[in-house]
């Protein structure tokens, strides 16, 4: 018998090394090269926003605050709308920034029948339960938006 001990050799072990790099490299078995249908469970993202989605939007910075603007127009067959986001913690009328106290004080002084329009653009919770509640409050009446 032939008591003699394999050795590897180096052109061995470097063409072992070459078949499992190809098999890592993304042509071969690899660790998600994007092959896949994306509807695992597992792998949604909450936080991820997809490739179509549109640029979002320069939010003002809290410095702008709000101006007091003539009360729209109500026609005699349907009611005025004024339009009021919330963004996070923070409220704006006509894209501009403004407390919850002084956009009561502009809502208030519109003519009775406009109907406030809420548009919850990433609102936290806290800040429109409030924007409800002073609504409620005050009898001004509302609609509620997704952004």
């Amino acid at each position: 018998m032939n008591n003699k001990k394999r050795r590897s050799t180096p052109v061995g072990i470097a063409a072992a090394a070459a078949v499992i790099l190809f098999l890592f490299s993304g042509i071969g078995i690899g660790f998600g090269s994007g092959a896949g249908s994306g509807n695992n469970s597992i792998a949604a993202n909450a936080d991820a926003v997809p490739d179509s989605a549109p640029p979002a939007q320069p939010v003002p910075t809290p410095a702008e605050t709000a101006v007091a603007s003539p009360a729209p127009e109500i026609g005699t067959a349907e009611k005025a709308t004024v339009s009021v986001s919330v963004v996070k913690n923070e409220y704006f009328y006509q894209n501009k920034s403004t407390s919850i106290d002084a956009l009561l004080e502009l809502l208030l002084s519109f003519e009775a029948g406009c109907i406030v329009e809420i548009v919850d653009d990433n609102a936290s919770l806290k800040a429109y339960n409030t924007l409800i509640d002073a609504l409620n409050e005050h009898d001004i009446a509302y609609t509620e938006l997704l952004s």
